[in-house]
């Protein structure tokens, strides 16, 4: 960090050097065990994961017909045009080949 934005930190109220140090002391803190009444069975954590993947999916944004369909086309197209390219750089190179060692 330069000078100018310690300047401007300090003058809103942000010591970066307090918080750096305040991040290291919760870092270095050393987690009790968990008693042994505590403990979740395998079963419990995969069914729980399953929840949560689940409430997940409910979040996500899919994508309509139209637009899967307009991006099937983009890529497919994509797919052909590189295609080319390759077969044509392919050919090329063994053509050059074939006059240098032919």
């Amino acid at each position: 960090m330069n000078r100018e934005m310690r300047r401007m930190s300090t003058k809103m109220g942000y010591d970066p050097e307090s918080q750096r140090a305040q991040t290291k002391q919760a870092a270095n803190k050393k987690r009790k065990p968990a008693p042994a009444g505590d403990r979740v069975s395998i079963f419990v954590k995969i069914i729980t994961f399953f929840k949560e993947a689940w409430r997940e999916l409910k979040k996500v944004s899919w994508p309509g017909r139209k637009e899967v369909i307009n991006s099937t086309i983009i890529v497919l197209v994509c797919l052909i045009i590189v295609t080319l390219l390759v077969l044509v750089v392919d050919y090329g190179a063994e053509r050059l080949a074939d006059l240098i060692y032919g």
